[in-house]
């Protein structure tokens, strides 16, 4: 019985990974990262939007952390662009978020859109929606300590999928830096 059951949970295990993360690239290929345009110093912006557009949304000291997926439509490879506190999102299109934390546990709620989910460091939990309509909506965050924390409040920002590319062109030329752990 034991030889059975150490030979099967491995395979289940994979097996589960795999439909956790159906649906989103969210992680590298080593073989695109040695091409990436970042490797050549150029911003590499995508020229259409993959379905589910998948977005990484990460707790870090009191705020929000947010990756976007830039041409080659994967997360966590060199090219990725990224912003703070309010997250851009295509209109009509199937959006994931998937929330991480670096240190704390996070709450993140988008009231308008009955989406409620946490951030706990280790653990990546997803949220996914269809945002039908152009607006802006209420992002709000908590770091579960109890004190308020500003910076984990922004928006959801529901855009035109021409006026989201436009956006995020305009990120590729931002600089990003982490706050220190």
């Amino acid at each position: 019985m034991l030889p059975t059951l150490v030979r099967i949970l491995p395979i289940v295990a994979f097996a589960v990974l795999l439909a956790v993360s159906a649906g989103c690239s969210n992680t590298s290929d080593p073989v695109s990262d040695s091409r990436s345009p970042t490797s050549l110093g150029l911003p590499s912006i995508p020229a259409a939007i993959h379905e589910p557009y998948c977005i990484e949304v990460t707790g870090h000291e009191y705020r929000w952390e947010v990756r976007y997926p830039s041409a080659d439509g994967l997360l966590a490879t060199d090219d990725d662009l990224l912003a703070v506190r309010n997250v851009h999102v295509p209109q009509g299109t199937d959006v994931v978020l998937l929330l991480k934390s670096l240190d704390y546990v996070y709450v993140m709620e988008v009231p308008q859109f009955g989406l409620k989910e946490m951030a706990i460091p280790t653990l990546e939990f997803r949220m996914s929606f269809h945002p039908r309509e152009a607006g802006q909506f209420a992002l709000l965050g908590d770091e579960l300590c109890g004190d308020p924390h500003p910076e984990l409040k922004g928006h959801l920002i529901v855009e035109p999928r021409e006026d989201f590319l436009n956006w995020l062109k305009l990120q590729s030329h931002r600089p990003f830096t982490r706050k220190p752990l």
